[in-house]
């Protein structure tokens, strides 16, 4: 036999003939209590899990709706937060603008059964604050990158500039030079990321009027670096000599003559860590190179080492790098050393111009080169800090 239980003392009532005068009822006894409490509570724990499903749903929605408002928004992010959640009075809360939040709210709201609707909206507030943190940051972001990529455009041009304008019209340098600090300057940027900023442009700078010196003039570039300077033979040294002269030294095998751990030393001490493994490989390929096209091409397989370790931050996961510092002082100077053998090359290519067949067979060989590299891979690298004589 079924029997239906009331939801509630007051719709419970005893049976017509028994039941005592108004007056005489009392409350229900502690079994009927017991069921009562545990049915309300069901009901309470079944409508808290769909307010909790439907809140999910209506998160969903939300990112949805901030991914189509980012994508519409335009390249520097202007109204990325107002279009989606609008503007609200930070002392009162009142809304005074709504946003696309509001209408995708409300419909949802409307759409949800009447029991579920409360608990959504009680949760309106914490959504739209949340939301709008997340909508902000992102406005900022895109307006960061927007700035980034305008500066990068920026500048591309005033190198451009520099690159073709007469190396010895100062003027014109100092202009170019200027326009880039000028427009890094009116970016929102923190005082320490602005100090980086200028610095790195102002070595851009500097190295594109070289480089410019150097395809017009490659003897004056040399003078410019720090003199010709002579070899023992009492010829003038090549560019790559003059500005590795100037390189200090890094581990065992980084820097100009500091080979082993000591001035003009031998192979036999290891590497301290990956980057001196390039240098142990470039002093190798110096020590095997018969023309001045093999100093070039062993520069270029040196630069493409350090560019690599620099893209894929491989100082940060150098097992030989200790501490914060030490791999700071790594990437610093391998920054240093690809910009300086960035210069090497563009002089010495300056100074020993190659035939379309050297060009071709040693683009070739690098190729190879990196084949193998690719092919050894990290691990037997990383143990014997050297891919060997090529």
């Amino acid at each position: 036999m079924v029997h239906i239980i009331p939801l509630f003392a007051d719709q419970r009532r005893l049976d017509p003939g028994n039941a005592p005068p108004p007056e005489a009822a009392g409350p229900l006894d502690p079994y009927w209590q017991e069921v009562a409490a545990h049915y309300e509570l069901r009901m309470a724990q079944q409508q808290a899990f769909d307010t909790e499903i439907a809140a999910r749903r209506l998160d969903g929605e939300i990112a949805r709706a901030e991914a189509d408002v980012a994508a519409n928004a335009p390249a520097d992010g202007e109204g990325l937060h107002h279009a989606m959640y609008g503007e609200v009075d930070p002392h009162t809360g009142r809304v005074l603008l709504e946003g696309r939040f509001d209408t995708l709210f409300d419909n949802f709201l409307k759409q949800a059964p009447p029991e579920l609707r409360a608990g959504l909206a009680r949760r309106k507030p914490a959504l739209r604050e949340a939301g709008s943190v997340r909508m902000a940051m992102q406005q900022n972001q895109r307006r960061a990158q927007y700035e980034q990529d305008q500066l990068s455009a920026a500048q591309a041009e005033e190198l451009d500039t520099i690159a073709k304008s007469d190396p010895d019209d100062h003027v014109a340098f100092d202009a170019a030079r200027y326009a880039g600090l000028d427009l890094i300057g009116k970016m929102n940027l923190d005082p320490e990321s602005r100090l980086r900023a200028e610095a790195a442009w102002r070595e851009r700078a500097a190295t594109a009027r070289i480089e410019a010196l150097i395809a017009r003039d490659p003897q004056r570039a040399l003078e410019m670096l720090g003199g010709a300077g002579v070899t023992r033979d009492d010829q003038p040294s090549s560019l790559s000599d003059r500005i590795n002269r100037n390189m200090p030294a890094y581990g065992n095998y980084g820097g100009r003559g500091w080979t082993g751990g000591t001035w003009g030393g031998g192979f036999g001490v290891p590497p301290i860590d990956i980057q001196d493994g390039f240098y142990k490989q470039h002093d190798a390929d110096y020590h095997d190179a018969k023309t001045p096209g093999d100093t070039i091409l062993a520069d270029r397989k040196l630069a493409a080492s350090l560019k690599s370790y620099l893209d894929n931050e491989v100082y940060a996961t150098d097992p030989a790098l200790k501490t914060d510092e030490e791999r700071r002082d790594a990437s610093k100077y391998a920054r240093l050393a690809l910009r300086a053998f960035r210069i090497k090359i563009a002089g010495d290519v300056a100074l020993h111009p190659l035939s379309a067949a050297e060009i071709s067979g040693r683009d070739e060989a690098q190729r190879a080169y990196d084949d193998a590299q690719a092919a050894v891979g990290r691990a037997r690298f990383e143990s014997g800090m050297s891919f060997g004589n090529w």
